[in-house]
């Protein structure tokens, strides 16, 4: 009986070789994918935190400025005194009781100002005021925020065009926003 050749099982070392390296490229295209997706999602979830942050600075000053009676040269708030200019806007509002009803002779004073980074909200309410007197941090994203006023006396002004930069840095990448919005006094 003739007996036959066998035929060998497996991978020839070359195959071995050229698979690995495969494999390797493969591999590494994946991971170069992985790190600019990550860094893609990265910069899109801080710009859509930087711009959430934005507008709700913006909402907070826009109900403060709706409710105004007027924009004040100055006030004091517990010994500090803030004057309205380019970046800090200082607003008169009549007092509201606990049903939202307006207190005759009453008035609550806010201020909104930036110190470094961070823009705050401070309130300092009448005793018969239902609001609350205290300094919120609204944002500590702001690069600057501009108010310019539609009168030279800003105690006469009706509008005030707000124009609030803001710029972070997450990972290694900076997303910056930018919101521009006219506010009425809609008591004045």
């Amino acid at each position: 009986m003739k007996r036959g050749k066998k035929k060998e099982q497996g991978f020839s070392f070359a195959e071995t070789i050229i698979t690995a390296g495969l494999i390797a490229f493969i591999l590494a295209a994946l991971a170069v994918l992985y790190s600019n997706f990550s860094k893609f999602y990265n910069h899109q979830k801080t710009e859509i935190e930087i711009s959430d942050s934005a507008r709700e600075a913006m909402k907070q000053l826009r109900s403060i400025v709706l409710q105004a009676d007027g924009i004040l040269a100055s006030h004091s708030f517990s010994g500090t005194t803030y004057a309205t200019d380019q970046h800090t806007v200082v607003l008169e509002i009549p007092s509201i009781d606990g049903s939202g009803d307006i207190v005759d002779e009453g008035y609550d004073y806010a201020v909104f100002y930036t110190t470094g980074n961070s823009l705050y909200k401070r309130v300092l309410a009448d005793a018969s005021s239902s609001r609350s007197s205290g300094t919120n941090e609204i944002s500590d994203a702001v690069l600057g925020i501009d108010f310019t006023y539609d009168n030279v006396d800003v105690t006469l002004a009706s509008e005030i065009d707000t124009d609030l930069q803001m710029e972070t840095t997450y990972a290694g990448e900076t997303a910056s926003f930018d919101l521009q919005q006219t506010l009425y006094l809609r008591n004045k």
